[in-house]
């Protein structure tokens, strides 16, 4: 019983700590108190270090010596970053067309309605974690765990990515609106897509679909010069 109760404060305190560093409350590059964590989480030390271990498994955090770190994210690793996003949705999407269940497909069109939902409720942090919830169903649904692992591992990235770029605010409120609809309009093209099991097609659209994201981005995070000299996640 203790055990059980122990890993649910492991569960906790590692789903706060990971909304912490992918809201960016825990700025990148700042050293984890794990003192300040337990008096501030009212738990003990064992849950801390328990969720830390996931997250540092999961890359959202990094140990350096004895120091734990949240990880920095440099402009000169976006285009490593994309290769590396644009190969592993390819390939778990077009695998979702070609082997998802009735059931993972009708989580998929779950996923897509709740992003939607998220989406126009106007509450950034809910949304972006929507839209990660909607890519991992559909990497669920690839029926490979390597490749589903690895895909869910770099959209943590993307995720941070996003929230960046909103914590930053560099954009007009018609451009983020006109960029949201855009979103929807894709998740449900590729969800059909899936639907009807043609690989080809669902392969296009996430491609067309990381382009989108690959372009808003360079837009929200390149465009002022003084953030190309300083910008970390």
């Amino acid at each position: 019983m203790a055990t059980d109760s122990g890993s649910r404060e492991g569960d906790r305190v590692y789903s706060m700590l990971r909304k912490q560093i992918l809201a960016v409350d825990l700025e990148p590059g700042s050293v984890l108190d794990e003192a300040r964590i337990v008096q501030d989480m009212g738990t003990s030390r064992t849950p801390v270090r328990e969720a830390v271990i996931r997250l540092v498994s999961d890359g959202l955090l990094k140990r350096d010596g004895r120091q734990v770190i949240v990880p920095t994210f440099q402009v000169a690793q976006l285009r490593a970053f994309f290769e590396t996003l644009l190969l592993y949705t390819r390939v778990t999407h077009r695998l979702a067309a070609e082997r998802r269940s009735a059931r993972q497909l009708a989580a998929i069109w779950q996923a897509v309605k709740t992003f939607e939902k998220e989406a126009h409720t106007g509450i950034e942090f809910e949304m972006t974690d929507a839209n990660h919830r909607l890519h991992r169903t559909i990497a669920a649904a690839c029926d490979n765990i390597f490749f589903q692992e690895a895909y869910e591992s770099i959209l943590l990235q993307s995720l941070r990515l996003s929230r960046h770029c909103f914590v930053a605010g560099i954009k007009s409120e018609y451009k983020h609106r006109e960029h949201l609809e855009t979103i929807i309009t894709e998740h449900q093209a590729i969800a059909q897509a899936i639907e009807d099991g043609d690989a080809d097609r669902t392969d296009a659209l996430a491609t067309a679909h990381i382009s989108l994201f690959r372009s808003w981005l360079s837009e929200q995070l390149l465009g002022p010069a003084e953030l190309l000299n300083d910008m970390m996640l």
